[in-house]
């Protein structure tokens, strides 16, 4: 017996990765993205034993990069790239005006940014060579960074391509994963049958959406066998030992990632998101959008934003915190990209004041139209009503963001029709629902996974306040 424990011992002992093999890794996100969708997965890293300073994310303007990069495409409605058209969401002298600048000075600036980040990146760790992931639009960025010049595809141990590029060629001399989601979820990028990187290792996952492919844990696996040749010791996010965890982040504008000023206040709560003290625990000054501070592992709280020059107050609430998590992302809207803008004729009615508006997130698309494929559909209920329907939630918009609020001010709900106004944005939907701005609202998502998470937060009335919820993607 002795002899077989000391063989498998052994054994374990080979498969393991050790900490001086490991390679730092950089997430670049697709349009409309952030590092917020690389959360889950660089915190499964840290869980295999990654140092958090190894994971990184690159954030770039993807409303400049999608128009001035694939120009003709975003013009004419995106419809083999990014499945959005830029025209019906943008004021064309905002446009005409991105599109001054060339081309090459685009791609010069965004390459010299992530040029810094990877030798910034091998200074720190010591590590030779990087692994790089892309995820939709980001695939296509990266395999333009990677064929612009021997040096930089010589930084690279492996390319990672999720759920993006396909029908070119895997780049000479790295090692590339292509993994590649349900055909259903975005038709408007008119994925081929088949689709593949020619010479990669192609994976693929039909019971997957678009995002949820970056950010679900059978992701993580293949990932992490690709790099480090075994199987990983947990696709789970461990809860590390200690009473406090480092949370480090920022807050950032929808689309473009630009910076965020303001105050951020953040409040510890109960189960029922009233605030166990009338003073916050921090105040932070932000001038680029970045915070960093040690709070308890475990406990909810909630984050209060107020920008700079401006009347509303933002509240934010998500899952605990169970593990150092550096790559905390809070989206906020501002121009070019000033998705509020579409709420505002309800937000200056008087009748604002009687009702409250939401916007509910969650880096896993919530769907309400049933696919064989997929399997099961998403149950979202706001005080009881089941929002997350196949109208307001179909697979081919591919819902990431689902706003709530009180169309027209008129305090009545109607979930029978589509708030056009929502339409022309990718990974948004909305639902006309009155929740009186009374009490408490009680929100839980009953997963088609088969998990379930709940919040209760405060009834803040839409007049002055808007509140953000994050549901997890892990369920």
């Amino acid at each position: 017996m002795r002899r077989i424990g000391l063989v498998i011992y052994l054994f374990l002992a080979i498969q393991a990765v050790s900490a001086e093999e490991l390679r730092p890794v950089i997430f670049v996100h697709g349009l409309g993205g952030s590092g917020g969708q690389f959360e889950s997965q660089a915190l499964r890293f840290t869980s295999n034993g990654y140092p958090a300073e190894y994971i990184k994310v690159f954030e770039y303007d993807t409303i400049t990069w999608g128009l001035v990069m694939e120009t003709d495409l975003a013009l004419s409605g995106l419809s083999s790239v990014l499945g959005i058209n830029l025209t019906k969401l943008l004021d064309e002298k905002i446009i005409n005006k991105i599109l001054e600048e060339p081309r090459e000075e685009v791609m010069a600036k965004v390459f010299g940014r992530l040029d810094r980040l990877i030798d910034e990146t091998l200074a720190e760790s010591g590590a030779d060579k990087v692994d790089l992931v892309g995820h939709s639009m980001g695939t296509f960025l990266l395999m333009e960074y990677v064929k612009s010049s021997p040096e930089r595809a010589s930084k690279v141990a492996h390319l990672i391509l999720l759920d993006g590029i396909w029908g070119v060629d895997a780049p000479e001399g790295i090692p590339t994963l292509a993994i590649f989601g349900n055909l259903k979820s975005l038709p408007a990028l008119e994925f081929p049958e088949g689709r593949e990187v020619h010479g990669a290792t192609n994976v693929y996952f039909n019971n997957m959406t678009h995002v949820q492919l970056c950010t679900a844990a059978p992701t993580f696996a293949e990932m992490y066998k690709f790099i480090n040749g075994v199987k990983p010791d947990t696709t789970d996010i461990l809860h590390q030992s200690g009473e406090y965890v480092k949370v480090k982040g920022k807050f950032v504008a929808f689309a473009t990632n630009a910076k965020v000023s303001g105050w951020l206040r953040v409040y510890p709560i109960d189960e029922n998101g009233k605030r166990l003290r009338w003073f916050p625990v921090k105040i932070i000054r932000l001038w680029d959008g970045s915070f960093e501070m040690t709070l308890k592992k475990g406990q909810r709280y909630e984050f209060v934003l107020i920008k700079d020059f401006n009347y509303m107050v933002y509240h934010y609430y998500r899952a605990p915190f169970v593990r150092d998590d550096l790559w905390v992302r809070f989206l906020a809207s501002t121009p070019p990209a000033d998705v509020e803008l579409l709420i505002t004729p309800e937000r200056l009615s008087p009748n604002a004041k009687n009702a409250v508006g939401l916007l509910l997130v969650r880096y896993k698309e919530m769907l309400g139209e049933y696919d064989v494929d997929i399997g099961g559909v998403d149950e979202v209920y706001v005080n009881g009503i089941n929002i997350c329907t196949a109208k307001i939630c179909p697979i081919s918009k591919a819902v990431n963001g689902l706003w709530v609020f009180d169309r027209f001010a008129d305090g009545k709900s109607n979930l029978e029709k589509k708030v056009l106004r929502f339409s022309p944005l990718p990974f948004m939907s909305a639902a006309d629902l009155f929740v009186p701005a009374d009490g408490v609202v009680k929100l839980t998502v009953k997963s088609r996974s088969g998990g379930m998470e709940s919040f209760t937060v405060p009834a803040w009335p839409a007049s002055r306040h808007s509140v953000i919820v994050q549901f997890s993607d892990t369920i």
